[in-house]
């Protein structure tokens, strides 16, 4: 079962810390896929990808009837980038 949070800020960002290692160790992953493989509900997968899609970090693109998502970068290169953080 998912804790229940009074703010959903924290699990939501730790959900995204999950899509970018999955997708940091996959590559590439369906929405589909993430909502399967990952702990989180399917509805914070699918907020945290949308996040990080706005923070530019990952990329979506629609094959057929699935959203595929990408790192933009691989995770070392954005660390290095920004030693103090991701975002």
């Amino acid at each position: 079962s998912w804790p229940a949070a009074k703010s959903i800020m924290t699990p939501l960002g730790i959900v995204e810390g999950e899509v970018l290692e999955y997708l940091d160790r996959h590559q590439t992953a369906s929405l589909r896929r993430l909502n399967r493989e990952l702990e989180a509900p399917s509805y914070m997968a699918m907020m945290a990808v949308g996040a990080l899609i706005r923070a530019g970090l990952v990329r979506g693109a629609q094959r057929d009837l699935e959203v595929v998502v990408k790192l933009r970068k691989p995770l070392r290169k954005l660390c290095q980038e920004n030693p103090g953080g991701v975002r």
